[in-house]
């Protein structure tokens, strides 16, 4: 179980605090836009110790309902006087030139770098070990390793898994199944719409 406490005041886009249960959980910070009639995340900032387990235990997709569910709610009771809303914009943390200053600073940066180490060569005299086909013996360790290979390949090039499917002489379809693989068990990120692999 979580709870999620919006933190800034509403409209297209929100910011939103996951209090995760645990003694000492990280503090995660979600940004949700609004796509179409539902609310995707678009930013994840994670505040703590961090390692697989607890990044799995992060629900993307209960936090995206939830924070559809409450622009539903707050559709619902537009008229409704703020005393007897369940909640209202007084109770809510009210930041928005904060978050809003948190996101340009992030835009800036992934602006001004994505180039930057996109150009970069890998270090010198180190050459990556091609992907092999799995034997099954320790496919989270495969796993592991197909997101690192990925993900060095995705700062080189805009095709990754085309340069991985070239070095292990496999079909490319294979290296999506292995990203697949990866991201089902929390190795890489959800893809991105629209975004080529």
């Amino acid at each position: 179980m979580f709870d999620l406490l919006f933190l800034t005041s509403g409209g297209p886009d929100y910011w939103a605090e996951l209090r995760l249960p645990g003694d000492s959980p990280p503090r995660v910070l979600v940004k949700l836009v609004r796509r179409g009639d539902r609310y995707t995340c678009t930013r994840l900032i994670i505040d703590g110790d961090l390692d697989s387990q607890t990044l799995r235990a992060i629900p993307m997709g209960r936090i995206e309902a939830t924070a559809t569910m409450k622009a539903a709610e707050e559709f619902l009771l537009a008229d409704v006087p703020p005393s007897l809303r369940p909640y209202s914009p007084e109770r809510l943390v009210l930041l928005d030139d904060e978050f809003g200053a948190i996101d340009d600073v992030l835009d800036v940066y992934l602006t001004h770098t994505s180039d930057l180490v996109a150009s970069q060569p890998p270090a010198a005299g180190r050459r990556r070990e091609p992907l092999t086909r799995p034997d099954g013996t320790d496919p989270d360790g495969f796993s592991r390793r197909v997101a690192e290979a990925y993900a060095e390949a995705a700062r080189a090039t805009r095709a990754p898994a085309t340069v991985l499917a070239e070095e292990a002489d496999v079909p490319v379809t294979t290296v999506h199944r292995w990203v697949r693989e990866a991201r089902q068990r929390g190795h890489l990120p959800p893809a991105r719409k629209g975004r080529a692999g």
